[in-house]
């Protein structure tokens, strides 16, 4: 079998360094150290004024070193030993004693644990080197270890953990610092009456110094009567140590041949030896070398006797992993709660070990709610247990391990959050309470005690509480990460506070009262409470009272972007019209409106709310959305695109109330909004269903508005209201009858024309008769109406006179290039003898399109099908001069992707294959679409011929280079 350890067992260490210089700790005791006898005295001399541990001034004050001692380190620690000396040197020894003696925590994360070894180490060395300097302080710190150890001491040696604490951890430097002449102050710790901590401490240090195992305070005066005046060498302190690490290596030979036989090692004097067996065990069982039930009973039996932390704690989680995955009511998880709820009432000094370990152990919970009546395994029993534990601790002492006391409330906090919300567990949580408030209020350790503290204190504290908790959110001493722990729990205690109340309206003016405050993650935590589903009721019914006000200030006010975002999210959620000029008027408005579509739709979203049915409010609104910007550049219209989008969707959402206090000249503003978003948006895919409500707005109410805001009529504006009603009808019935719509666009062509001498409104142009055209064209082929498009597209490919070059108007984009040479490369039914005609037509379109500059601009891809189109449409029209140009113009495509063919003049001019050779697949179809030209003068070669994957084809006319544009297509 494997070895379950990771590391060697830890043997204790002989020897001290000191620094600056390496001196045999036991001359220094022996300089020193008084005799025993003269000690008392000797103490009471050096400290004629030194508090006993009963005095409330003198634990205060070690409360306060403890608390300046925290997290020091080195050089900083010595510094703050030495300012805590000049103002209670007492004191600083006693916190110094306790960090140095401290035991392991085998409850705490391997993180923790290492953290605090290394603070230990910190504190010894200084004791060490205070030792090692001599005179007064190496009395008093020899005074003050012996203090610990006394008489006055021992009575209280079993009762009162923190007496058990001081006791411990002195009898644990004796050993450290070989302090061998206090060895019989420790044996006292043997004696009849002593706690079973303290009995364990005594054997520990004892064996730390000696290497023997002492079970009673007899055998170690027999010993001592022959020891007291032997160095280490006559001790065979060295030859016992081998010893030892002889035998736990056989253990674990033994262990590797048998696990049963850790069996044996469960009742080693040995902690280490106990705990390592105790995994060994439960590795054994994982092998199926042990028998599971076996092995759960000698751990139980072990667990019971257990008194180290460490062996427990091993025990315990070897008992976990055996039970792993059974019920709260299986036999085994019984047993196990059972022993732990005996080592519970038997030995104080695990408390926190054992907190740790009911967190952890299967609970039921659809149990009670902590009644008397509630199950011994439901979950409510579990809290019961891990809070009066805690609770009993923390009130019978003021003096605790910040780590320790940390980490248990956590495993609180953890048990709690498994709860299901309908159950209230104030009953079972009843004794954790005044602990709690205790450590929120006045409790001057550890900055990591106070924030398990406030973030537990939502869990444990009662409604009634909020108010504790708004008072210590505010005091002047709370850090800003205390701030934010509390801040999440005032949220979540506020769910059971009366929304009327007056705790509910002070833990909602504390909230928002952050909410504007300097500290950004401070800002950022109170914004994400108050916009939580669970204060959405507290907000909504308190909201506009306390929150509008402060919220409205502080967003005028606020520079980071994300919390603009968050603030504007939670206005959203009220109708306020007075503050939507607050927010227009603010200085920071244009940052507000700043950034992507998504922060202006959702600023748009929040003036809407907040201007409710006030139309002049949302127009207005709309308008500072859309800014004094001009129309962005060609290619850069985003900004300008998102402005408009998230002005019409504030003017085109405005209630229905609302409406009837437009003005015409209002309703022209939005028209206006709606027609430059069209044109910005010509040639796209159309409207989506998204759209529809804008759309009908639009039409129903605002174009009707409209036409009463000049004398010309409504037929100024019938080309938009051509391009809005056929957006709607392509969303609503794509099949339906388009003659409305249509005589719309018959309207708008005759005033393009001149046909109707009419004025355009001032900040009104009128389309010209190319866009009309277009536009018509485009809403023919969109509604399945692609035959009666062609008049359209011919007439703006053909204008400029019959003998001038075919090009088509530049009022075509390139997907409107694309759809007439398709819509032309297909006969109409009944035609198709015209096909070689059509074709031919439809090449000379093609050749429009990808002689434009801006299409090389394309993606490849569409770039490759445009150019099989061409070759297609060229070989159907059996033109042989549109056969060659575009051989031509594919005759220098490389071997190679990306590498020039050797034998070919590359040309000056942008070749139309330019950027399509640089990827293989790219490669391969320029080839295809080359090869697939006819190498002949003939063209009839190539009759009917096509390229894999083109589309439809054809035109007619002269025929260029297709790598020449002329002058007008560079425009």
């Amino acid at each position: 079998m494997k070895n379950p350890r990771r590391r060697k067992l830890p043997v204790p260490t002989a020897g001290a360094l000191v620094t600056a210089l390496v001196l045999c700790p036991s001359a220094l005791a022996q300089t020193f150290l008084p005799p025993l006898d003269q000690l008392a005295s000797t103490t009471q001399a050096a400290n004629p004024s030194d508090p006993g541990a009963d005095d409330a001034r003198f634990r205060s004050q070690v409360a306060r070193s403890h608390a300046l001692f925290e997290g020091q380190r080195d050089e900083t620690l010595r510094e703050a030993f030495e300012a805590q000396w000049g103002e209670a040197p007492a004191a600083a020894l006693e916190s110094l004693l306790l960090r140095a003696g401290s035991e392991p925590a085998p409850a705490l994360t391997a993180a923790l644990s290492v953290r605090r070894e290394q603070s230990r180490q910190d504190a010894l060395a200084l004791i060490r080197t205070d030792l090692a300097a001599g005179g007064e302080r190496a009395l008093r710190w020899l005074a003050r270890i012996e203090l610990s150890l006394s008489a006055a001491s021992a009575r209280e040696r079993a009762v009162g953990s923190a007496a058990q604490d001081r006791w411990c951890a002195a009898a644990r430097l004796v050993a450290e610092l070989e302090l061998r002449q206090l060895a019989p102050r420790v044996a006292a710790g043997l004696a009849q009456g002593a706690s079973d901590r303290v009995r364990e401490g005594a054997r520990s240090a004892l064996f730390r110094s000696f290497r023997r195992w002492f079970d009673d305070e007899r055998t170690f005066g027999a010993f001592w009567e022959r020891a007291r005046d032997l160095g280490p060498d006559q001790l065979f302190l060295e030859d016992l140590r081998a010893e030892q690490e002889l035998a736990q290596l056989r253990l674990e030979r033994l262990v590797e041949l048998d696990p049963n036989e850790a069996v044996h090692g469960l009742e080693d004097p040995d902690p280490a030896l106990r705990a390592y067996a105790a995994m060994a065990l439960a590795a054994g069982v994982a092998e199926d070398r042990v028998r599971p039930q076996e092995a759960v009973d000698q751990l139980l039996r072990s667990l019971e006797q257990e008194v180290d932390p460490g062996a427990f704690h091993a025990s315990f989680e070897a008992l976990l992993l055996l039970l792993g995955g059974a019920p709260a009511d299986s036999a085994g998880v019984r047993a196990l709660r059972e022993t732990l709820d005996q080592s519970a009432a038997r030995h104080p000094h695990l408390t926190w070990t054992l907190v740790s370990a009911y967190a952890r152990l299967p609970w039921d919970d659809s149990g009670g709610d902590g009644s008397s009546s509630a199950a011994p395994d439901s979950l409510a029993a579990g809290i019961a247990r891990i809070a009066g534990l805690f609770g009993e601790r923390v009130s019978s002492e003021r003096l605790l391990d910040s780590d320790l006391l940390a980490s248990s409330i956590e495993s609180l906090r953890s048990l709690c959050a498994r709860a299901p919300a309908d159950v209230d567990h104030s009953r079972s949580l009843a004794p954790a309470r005044d602990a709690l408030r205790y450590l929120l209020e006045g409790h001057q350790g550890s900055r990591e005690v106070r924030l398990a503290a406030a973030s537990a204190a939502s869990f444990v504290l009662s409604p009634a509480d909020a108010g504790m908790l708004v008072d210590v959110l505010q005091s002047e001493g709370s850090p800003p990460a205390l701030r934010h722990e509390l801040l999440g729990s005032l949220g979540r205690l506020a769910l059971r506070v009366e929304a009327d109340s007056e705790v509910a309206a002070r833990v909602f003016s504390a909230l928002v009262s952050h909410v504007g405050g300097p500290d950004a993650d401070l800002r950022r935590r109170a914004l994400d409470v108050l916009a939580g589903e669970s204060l959405e009721l507290l907000v909504q019914a308190r909201g506009a009272e306390l929150l509008l006000a402060p919220l409205v200030h502080s967003l005028v006010r606020e520079d980071q972007a994300e919390l603009q975002a968050r603030m504007l999210a939670l206005l959203g959620r009220f109708e306020a019209p007075e503050y939507v000029d607050t927010i227009l008027d603010a200085p920071n408005f244009s940052a507000l409106a700043a950034g992507d579509s998504r922060r202006l739709f959702e600023l748009a979203a929040t003036l809407r709310r907040l201007a409710g049915a006030d139309a002049g409010r949302v127009l207005r609104a709309a308008e500072s959305l859309l800014g004094d910007s001009n129309p962005a550049p060609k290619g850069d219209e985003s900004p300008r695109l998102a402005r408009l989008e998230s002005a019409l969707s504030l003017a085109c959402l405005l209630p229905q109330e609302g409406l009837p206090s437009i003005t015409p000249r209002q309703h022209l503003e939005v028209v206006g909004w709606a027609s430059e978003l069209r044109r910005s948006l010509a040639g796209s895919a159309g409207a989506s269903e998204a759209m529809q409500p804008f759309l009908e707005r639009l039409v129903s109410v605002h174009l009707p508005g409209v036409s009463q805001a000049d004398d010309q009529g409504s037929e100024v504006f019938a080309h938009i209201r051509a391009l809005l009603m056929g957006d709607l009808f392509l969303l609503r019935d794509p099949q339906g009858d388009p003659r409305a719509i249509l005589s719309q666009y018959q309207k708008a062509l005759a005033l393009a024309q001149g046909e109707e001498s009419l004025q355009a409104p001032p900040g009104w142009s009128l389309p010209g008769v190319d866009e009309v055209r277009r536009d018509r064209a485009r809403f023919l082929v969109a509604s399945g109406r692609g035959r009666e498009a062609l008049a359209d597209y011919r007439a703006l490919i053909t204008r400029g006179g019959a003998h001038a070059l075919p090009v088509a108007s530049m009022a075509l984009e390139l997907s409107d290039l694309r759809r007439a040479a398709a819509l032309i490369g297909e006969p109409a039914p009944g035609a198709e003898r015209d096909r070689r005609g059509a074709s031919g037509e439809a090449f000379q379109v093609s050749l429009a399109l990808v002689r434009r500059p801006n299409w090389h601009d394309e993606p490849p891809t569409v770039r490759l099908q445009d150019l099989r189109d061409l070759a297609t449409r060229a070989m159907r029209s059996h033109d042989a001069a549109a056969v060659e140009s575009v051989r031509s113009a594919l005759a220098d495509v490389p071997t190679q992707p990306g590498v020039p063919t050797p034998d070919v003049q590359p040309s000056a001019e942008v070749r139309l294959w330019s950027g399509l050779d640089a990827e293989p697949d790219w490669h391969a179809t320029l080839l295809t679409i080359k090869a697939s030209l006819p190498t002949g003068t003939d063209p009839e070669a190539a009759g009917g011929a096509s390229v894999e994957g083109s589309g439809e084809a054809g035109d007619q006319g002269p025929t260029q280079s297709l790598d020449a544009p002329t002058s007008s297509d560079r425009r």
